[in-house]
């Protein structure tokens, strides 16, 4: 095998690695608690163009402000969906409206242009007060989620387009990273989560786009179909992350 096989096949072996997913489940117990839960998104509609090279050192991404999906919308439409109609629960868990100040919680993680992980105690205050002000004990925390989460591999996040340094021109990887912490606004404390980190796993249809940038450079046939892919896969992947912090354990 030469060289360059050699090195393509060590970097799609660590994209790989890297793209498991991290998750915390809650028990039965802690289930049983949770009467009703409120949905606060903020992941910001900036769409993501992700470049993953042969190492860390190589990656980009550049964030690009869209109007076409309003990706805290359909999340959250997603999500109360799924607790309302999937969880197939003994308990029914109710979802409730919440009203927070998105922009305000967006800024708290979002430094020099660029996102940072965020993490509850940063603002835990804040959450415990949207909590309190709409009469909930728990809140499911939606964030931007990252490639390869803490282990340096990668740090795409949000919701895009990627492509590797193995991949031909005109070959696209609709990324999907979201991060989801339940928040017990009682312990102040986030006591089940759930990162997607997963490239292009379980993907139903292949993308097959040149690079453009930004989206209104696609044309309109080209931006609806792309666009109605990435519909497609928030409604596949992100009912994964409830059902999976939600159901009732059996082992």
């Amino acid at each position: 095998m030469d060289l360059r096989k050699i090195m393509t096949v060590t970097f799609i072996v660590i994209v790989l690695a890297g793209c498991t997913l991290a998750a915390t489940p809650l028990n039965n117990e802690q289930i049983t608690k949770i009467e009703k839960i409120g949905i606060v998104s903020f992941v910001g509609n900036e769409f993501s163009y992700a470049n993953l090279g042969f190492t860390v050192f190589g990656n980009s991404e550049n964030l690009v402000e869209q109007e076409y999906i309003d990706f805290d919308k359909e999340v959250t439409r997603v999500l109360k969906n799924t607790i309302n109609t999937k969880l197939n629960n003994p308990k029914k868990i109710d979802v409730v409206d919440v009203e927070f100040d998105r922009a305000a919680l967006l800024a708290s993680y979002r430094q020099k242009g660029e996102y940072k992980k965020f993490k509850v105690d940063l603002a835990a205050n804040e959450l415990a007060q949207i909590a309190k002000e709409n009469n909930v004990n728990y809140l499911l925390v939606v964030t931007r989620g990252y490639n390869a989460i803490d282990n340096g591999a990668g740090y795409m996040g949000g919701i895009g387009i990627s492509r590797t340094s193995a991949m031909k021109e005109g070959q696209l990887t609709i990324h999907n990273y979201l991060d989801y912490k339940l928040f017990d606004a009682s312990t102040l404390s986030a006591p089940s989560f759930f990162s997607t980190a997963a490239m292009n796993f379980g993907q139903k249809r292949d993308v097959q786009f040149l690079w453009k940038e930004p989206l209104t450079d696609y044309s309109e046939t080209e931006r609806a179909e792309l666009l109605s892919m990435i519909l497609e896969d928030i409604e596949y992947r992100v009912p994964w992350a409830v059902t999976y912090m939600l159901t009732y354990r059996k082992d």
